[in-house]
């Protein structure tokens, strides 16, 4: 996660590019991040990378 007051100045996009470079080197072929529902702003920059929503991931605290 970027800093709001960072957000916009290319640090996310960097951040992902070098993570896929890394995980292209070790012989991935896919990768998936999640982001709570709320953060559409996050959903808007996945999604304007090229990712794909999947579908909803649950959870339960025991």
């Amino acid at each position: 996660m970027v800093a709001r007051e960072q957000q916009g100045r290319g640090i996310g996009r960097q951040m992902v590019d070098t993570f896929e470079t890394w995980a292209r080197g070790l012989g991935a072929a896919r990768l998936a991040v999640t982001s709570n529902r709320r953060r559409t702003d996050a959903h808007a920059f996945y999604e304007g990378r090229g990712y794909d929503r999947t579908g909803f991931r649950f959870a339960r605290v025991l």
